[in-house]
């Protein structure tokens, strides 16, 4: 199981919720995003999902993110 951090709009945390649980319920949860550049500036993108709801991005890859980082 993979685990985030559930937070509210103010991104306070409330808790931490399984990942499928937070994406099939659209519950608000903690991301991060790395950005992959090669020598002609070109981003790698890594597609995660076949499906999509509308909410989300069609290129997405997260997880848990400590709240002491930022």
């Amino acid at each position: 199981m993979e685990y985030l951090y559930q937070v509210n709009i103010q991104d306070e945390v409330l808790g931490r919720i399984e990942r499928t649980e937070a994406h099939q319920k659209g519950i608000l949860h903690r991301a991060g995003v790395v950005w992959i550049f090669n020598s002609k500036q070109q981003v790698f993108l890594s597609k995660s999902q076949k499906v999509f709801k509308s909410t989300q991005l069609a290129f997405e890859c997260h997880s848990g993110v400590e709240p002491s980082v930022t």
